[in-house]
């Protein structure tokens, strides 16, 4: 029994600092017809570099979080990847296919 539970509290220390390096990224279509995404994390904005990259590889556009650790963009009319990256060479993929852009008149009017 102490076997076990030492070893289930190794395997636990061991996986903690993986489970920490996690990124958590999202993107979601916006009523303006761009893109908005968001990085949820405790790393410094400046760690990150967001690329819009067609599936040949192709890279289309690279920039920077704003302070609310945000990057907007407009989509580009083929398919595309978005690729968050860190200084620590970690990346984090969403297809453009996985990012629903709302249709404008399912949005509430512009007053």
């Amino acid at each position: 029994m102490r076997y076990l539970t030492l070893k289930v509290l190794i395997s636990g220390l061991l996986s903690a600092p993986l489970l920490a390096e996690t990124i958590d990224f999202s993107c979601a279509g916006t009523c303006d017809q761009t893109v908005l995404c968001e990085v949820l994390s405790e790393h410094d904005v400046a760690e990150f570099t967001v690329e819009i990259v067609r599936l040949n590889g192709e890279h289309l556009q690279k920039g920077k979080l704003n302070d609310y650790m945000e990057y907007e963009f407009t989509p580009p009319k083929e398919s595309y990847n978005v690729i968050l990256s860190d200084k620590k060479q970690s990346t984090v993929t969403i297809s453009g296919q996985n990012i629903n852009i709302p249709c404008k008149c399912k949005c509430p009017p512009i007053t």
